[in-house]
């Protein structure tokens, strides 16, 4: 909430430096290794292309740990994410892909808002604040890039993000 709550202020604080994209890729998905296992999910790399991008380390990794988690979160046991990245035109484009249930069409446009869940009722199987989303759009804005995803129900999903491998972020 803190996080938030300063980005929204225009307060919170980014460190761009050079960042290789296979590096921070290992890294995370390193990090995010006993949560999978204790998921019985696999987490692995798809497709990641060496590149060098200007970001902030701690923010780049903490969107990623995001949706690496997220992903994690709604796998069936057994299952892997797949973490890839290419290099377009004027950015990095960033992926996580899941095998869970996917999400409708409807649902998407809440997904990157404050306090959203697909599930808000007190049943729910998984457990988080509903801001993971929302901080991963801000920072990803923040750093002049852009946030999405393309699912549908039954479908697992591909959570991405893309960055401008020029400086052309608006970084403050």
């Amino acid at each position: 909430i803190l996080d938030l709550r300063k980005i929204e202020a225009g307060k919170l604080d980014i460190h761009p430096a050079p960042i290789n994209t296979l590096e921070i890729a290992r890294e995370t998905i390193a990090a995010c290794i006993g949560l999978a296992q204790e998921a019985s999910v696999s987490v692995v790399m798809g497709e990641l292309v060496d590149a060098t991008i200007n970001a902030d380390p701690d923010r780049i990794t903490q969107v990623l740990t995001n949706l690496i988690s997220n992903a994690i979160k709604f796998s069936p046991a057994g299952s892997s994410v797949i973490v890839s990245g290419i290099k377009k035109e004027h950015c990095y484009h960033f992926a996580v892909t899941d095998r869970g249930p996917g999400i409708s069409s409807k649902d998407q446009g809440r997904l990157f808002g404050k306090f959203q869940q697909l599930d808000s009722t007190d049943t729910r199987s998984r457990g988080g604040s509903g801001l993971g989303l929302a901080i991963s759009k801000a920072l990803v804005e923040q750093h002049g890039g852009r946030i999405g995803v393309e699912s549908s129900a039954g479908n697992g999903s591909t959570f991405w993000f893309e960055l401008p491998l020029e400086s052309e972020a608006s970084l403050a």
